[in-house]
Parts: C-alpha cells; sequence; structure tokens
C-alpha cells in the first residue's frame, strides 16, 4: 500500500502562524455520532462553548470510545480526540444561510441575475418541522439545572428539508426562467407569509419624428428608449 503523499503532514493557524506537524505515521479515525449523548450533558452546563475544558470533552468522548470498541479493545490504540461539538439552532441557521447564498450563486445566469433572501429567512427555514431538534437537560438534586437545544441529525437534514423545499418552489413558480431578473424572497411581519418576487426589465420603445431644421432634404428619426422595472409576485403562502 502506497502513502497518499510522500510528505504528509497537517497544517494548522495558531497566534498569526502556521504550523505543520508530520503525520506519515499517524492514523486518523473519524467516528460519528460516538460520545455525542456524553458531550451534550457537558454543554448544558456551561452557558457558552469556549467556557467548556477542552480536556472535559475530551475525556467524556474517550471514555464514549473505550465502551463502543470494548470487545475490540481497540479504544487503547487512539492517542488523541479530537471532539466536533453537536449543532445548536444557531448554529443550523448559520448552514441554512450558508446553503441559500449557495443557491444563488450556482444558478445566476440561468435561473436569475441574482436571488436576494432577506437574513431572517434563515432563522425561519431552521424552525420548520423538517428539521428535527432535541432538548437536552441537566438535572441536579431532582431539578432542572439549565436546558439546550441541540440540532438532533446535526445539519443532515437541512439539505433534504427546508433548502429542497425553497428549490422546488423556485424552480416550479419561476418558469419561464429570465437569467436576467432579481429575484427577491422575502417574509411578511403580521401573516409570517413567504413571497417570491421577479422584477426583470420591460423595455418599451416611443418613436418621435422631428424635422431637421439645418437640413429640409432630410428628416431624421430619433428612437427615445424607455425602460421601466416590473415586478410579479411569482408565489407567497406559508412552507408546510
Amino acid at each position: 500500500m502506497e502513502a497518499v503523499s510522500e510528505s504528509s503532514q497537517f497544517s494548522y493557524y495558531k497566534h498569526g502562524v502556521t504550523k505543520n506537524i508530520d503525520t506519515a505515521n499517524v492514523i486518523f479515525v473519524l467516528v460519528s455520532d460516538i460520545g455525542v449523548g456524553e458531550m451534550e450533558q457537558v454543554m448544558i452546563q456551561y452557558d457558552t462553548r469556549d467556557e467548556i475544558p477542552t480536556v472535559q470533552l475530551e475525556r467524556v468522548v474517550k471514555s464514549a470510545l473505550d465502551d463502543q470498541w470494548k470487545r475490540l479493545d481497540f479504544g487503547k490504540m487512539i492517542d488523541q480526540v479530537i471532539p466536533f461539538l453537536p449543532f445548536e439552532h444557531q448554529h443550523i441557521v448559520e448552514i441554512i444561510a450558508l446553503k441559500l447564498r449557495q443557491l444563488d450563486e450556482n444558478y445566476r445566469g440561468k435561473y436569475w441575475h441574482r436571488l436576494w433572501i432577506e437574513d431572517n429567512i434563515a432563522d425561519y427555514m431552521s424552525r420548520l418541522d423538517s428539521v428535527h431538534y432535541k432538548v437536552r437537560s441537566a438535572v441536579v438534586n431532582g431539578k432542572v439545572k439549565s436546558s439546550k437545544v441541540f440540532a438532533k441529525y446535526g445539519a443532515r437534514d437541512v439539505e433534504t428539508g427546508p433548502i429542497q423545499l425553497l428549490k422546488s418552489k423556485l424552480l416550479r413558480y419561476l418558469r419561464p426562467f429570465n437569467p436576467d431578473a432579481e429575484i427577491r424572497i422575502s417574509q411578511d411581519v403580521d401573516t409570517k407569509e413567504i413571497s417570491i418576487v421577479s422584477c426583470a426589465k420591460e423595455e418599451a420603445k416611443q418613436k418621435k419624428r422631428t424635422k431637421s431644421k439645418q437640413r429640409s432634404h432630410t428628416a431624421a428619426d430619433i428612437d427615445d428608449e424607455f425602460v421601466s422595472i416590473g415586478c410579479v409576485t411569482k408565489w407567497s403562502g406559508r412552507f408546510e
């Protein structure tokens, strides 16, 4: 078996300096879901992620790995654990906002000139039923001390849920597509309904014939062009 790279190394940026670590003899094991419950119990004891001691997170994840691989005795071979913390609601909002920007960029010049999406749309979409959450609580002496909301399946249902729902609306109701159109997605403050509005140029020409006073033998046709913008609501309603 040949090495992936002759000069395998891991680079990271810290305090303005790029550091390189030789990884020629390192094996990276990527696992999913193991230790998530244990990390959540640690996280709900602190107000912010920055307050959580890294050592404490590493300890609970390492313990979960040891329990999971107890029969294989594989946990003893793991020298270092890097916890990937579970997503909370605000992280799902950020991911959806990123996906919306990508949606705009991926179809520019094909379905629209630009897709304008209000900032609050990402938060609205993060609360749809297609995105699942779970509540974890810390119980001390029989009483709930604190609670936090975590994304039940991480970001896995973002693409198949709210993003796919919006994309289907756009591809259905924007036909025929106009690559020069400006598409705006907004939400009514009172009704909470979503609107998809398409704005594009409507060219109208008004011809005005004038006679040249300087040259009596010819007449000039001067076309004065006027450009107007027309906006049409393609769809409005609630995402179901």
